[in-house]
């Protein structure tokens, strides 16, 4: 039995510093209860079959050291015969069909990872028990003071004194939602669902058509977003998630969906880039911050993908209050609530994995809700919004209202979805469902304000964090090319509406270029914060709404990884280095990205290549490795993306 103590210690002690011990602690908060019981009882499973080994290798007579080979080998067998099994029980509990090859990553981890763990454990083992305890005590004391070592060890900010808040400055609610398309909804022109709510942004203000988040997915366009900065330009260019440290996201093979969408892990898990750097560097300014310093109440409600380590809390750039999830994505409800229907996307396997890894986890600051209230998550972000709102009546507030909507997993509820009975397929039904119960939320928002007397001096701006997820296969981007996860126009240009009456005109459908780089700039000038001293790359669009001749972006650059983009003027330049290919599109004429003019306009096509290198020389390079490689569809074969 001591043999297999000491060896299944090893074993775990070199998974903890593997993962690093502040990732690995992390991860306990992602994982569901339900996985982390199986692996606590297939782990306790290997220890006892390892003491049966044990004891029968000691029974037969043979050299030590042939014993602990032996031993070794016998280990990292069973050791793959658990991880295969623990992998059956995963799919069987989430009812999910993936082809699963066993002599990838589990074998991979048996030789690599279990098997010199085993030969380590057994060599301590042959030590007396104080001996061998003492130097796994050391192991573990060395080891987690070289974790601590990699944390960026930042202190939060320091913000000036509070300044009493002019009475002109508006209250601004910020309200931002989730792989919601350029074509999602009503105002864009939906005839599936009815958003009335959003759509007021725009009948009562200024709706943009040519709206452009920085990045097609979620992480690195809510930096750029919250700061009016290319996120490049501060390495934060992939997601925060702990992902690539979880098995069940390396083990999956997505090579064989029937779509083709597969993802292609770049990094060994044990190489990835710790968590602790992962997120939104505090070298940066948020709108928190901004209008924490004018005396603002600061408050974010729903999803926050600055970081999911305890150094990139929302607490930490600005915000008064923080009540929602870190990473990508969480349950809405439990997937057994009969008032919620629970809808796994028909075969595209990257949202199999999402289906079944969030778990209904929320943060109220920094303390990990392990009961979380169980109300539809959508719902229960208006109502904590609609508290913050009230409680703050009589005072200037920030309200960034985050849903997760329509991220997946694709869970709606009930109500919403009988009311969608004219859309047949049952996805795309529930994804729109998703959309109206937080276009309802808005509504009691709109409500609030109206009630409380707030609506007339209340900036409004309303937009989505990326294109829609057209690798779900239930919406499309209409008829732009692409989706999230690509530099076409699908995956870039997102809804994007502001209102505030008297200071914004009405009724006003406006086709110039703007970026989500303009949201901090705009705030900032609305509310009187001071930001002359950043180096932004935003515009204030209040002046450029009051004067149609005006100008708003001449040049927007994207770029994650080797997939860019550059538009300028009404022209586009699309590269994508995985894929040797290079576009030139006129979006004046072919805004669905149809027609390469590359040979048409060789001398356009050089000179946006200038630009975008020019541009690409003020970068830093990425803060943390590239973890995958995603393979979506654009129109005519699949394009890489790397995050």
């Amino acid at each position: 039995m001591k043999t297999a103590v000491i060896c299944g210690l090893s074993v775990l002690l070199l998974a903890i510093f593997s993962i690093q011990v502040d990732g690995f602690v992390v991860l306990l908060s992602v994982i569901p209860l339900a996985e982390q019981r199986d692996i606590a009882l297939l782990f306790i499973t290997f220890v006892l079959i390892l003491a049966f080994l044990s004891h029968r290798i000691g029974r037969r007579q043979m050299h030590p050291w042939l014993a602990v080979l032996s031993l070794a080998v016998s280990g990292a067998i069973i050791a793959w015969g658990l991880q295969v099994l623990e992998f059956f029980l995963y799919t069987r509990r989430g009812g999910i069909q993936w082809t699963f090859n066993p002599f990838e990553d589990e074998f991979r981890r048996s030789v690599y990872f279990v098997f010199p763990a085993l030969l380590a454990g057994g060599a301590l083992s042959r030590l007396p028990w104080k001996v061998a305890i003492s130097v796994l005590g050391g192991i573990s004391v060395l080891g987690i003071c070289w974790a601590l070592s990699r944390i960026d060890k930042v202190d939060p900010p320091g913000f000036p004194p509070v300044a009493k808040t002019g009475r002109g400055y508006p209250n601004v609610v910020l309200v931002l939602m989730d792989d919601v398309g350029y074509s999602d909804l009503s105002s864009y022109g939906n005839p599936l669902v009815s958003t009335p709510n959003i759509d007021r942004i725009g009948r009562e203000g200024v709706q943009f058509t040519t709206g452009y988040c920085t990045a097609p997915v979620c992480a690195p366009s809510r930096a750029s977003l919250l700061t009016g900065r290319y996120s490049q330009r501060f390495g934060f260019e992939g997601l925060t998630d702990p992902f690539p440290f979880i098995f069940r996201y390396r083990n999956a093979n997505f090579k064989d969906a029937p779509n083709g969408d597969h993802v292609e892990p770049q990094v060994s898990w044990w190489k990835q880039t710790p968590l602790s750097v992962r997120g939104l560097p505090f070298s940066e300014t948020t709108i928190a911050e901004l209008l924490k310093a004018q005396g603002y109440a600061t408050a974010l409600f729903g999803k926050w993908h600055g970081g999911v380590h305890p150094n990139f809390s929302p607490l930490k750039h600005g915000f008064d209050t923080f009540f929602g999830f870190k990473a990508a994505g969480s349950l809405y409800a439990d997937r057994k609530d009969t008032a919620v229907v629970t809808r796994p996307p028909t075969d595209t396997r990257i949202d199999k994995i999402t289906n079944q890894l969030y778990n209904y986890y929320l943060f109220d600051g920094d303390k990990m809700l392990l009961n979380a209230p169980r109300i539809y998550q959508t719902d229960l972000f208006t109502d904590k919004s609609l508290e913050f709102i009230e409680a703050h009546k009589d005072n200037r507030f920030f309200l960034f209202l985050s849903y997760g909507a329509a991220h997946a997993p694709i869970q709606a509820k009930k109500a919403h979805y009988d009311r969608l009975a004219h859309i047949q397929d049952p996805d795309q039904r529930a994804f729109y469902a998703m959309i109206s119960a937080a276009d309802e939320g808005l509504g009691k928002i709109w409500d609030k304000l109206e009630a409380l007397g707030l609506e007339e001096n209340t900036l409004v701006i309303f937009t989505s964090d990326n294109g829609g997820a057209t690798y779900l296969e239930i919406n499309t981007s209409g008829k732009l090319r692409g989706g999230k996860f690509s530099h076409f126009e699908g995956g870039l240009r997102v809804p994007f509406m502001i209102r505030w009456p008297g200071r914004v005109p009405e009724m006003m459908s406006d086709a110039r270029p703007v970026s989500h780089l303009d949201i901090l700039p705009t705030i900032a000038a609305a509310t009187g914060a001071d930001c002359s001293g950043l180096a932004l790359d935003g515009i204030n669009l209040l002046p450029v709404l009051g004067d149609t001749a005006l100008l708003t972006h001449d040049v927007l650059y994207f770029r994650n990884r080797y997939s860019k983009a550059v538009r300028a003027g009404s022209l586009k330049l699309y590269i994508n280095e995985k894929n040797a290919v290079s576009y030139l599109f006129d979006l004046s004429k072919d805004p669905s990205e149809q027609y390469d003019l590359s040979e048409t306009l060789p001398a356009e096509k050089r000179r946006l290549e200038q630009k975008l290198a020019t541009w690409e020389k003020g970068l830093m390079p990425p803060l943390w490795r590239q973890s995958t490689n995603f393979a979506i569809w654009g129109r005519d074969k699949y394009y890489f993306f790397g995050e």
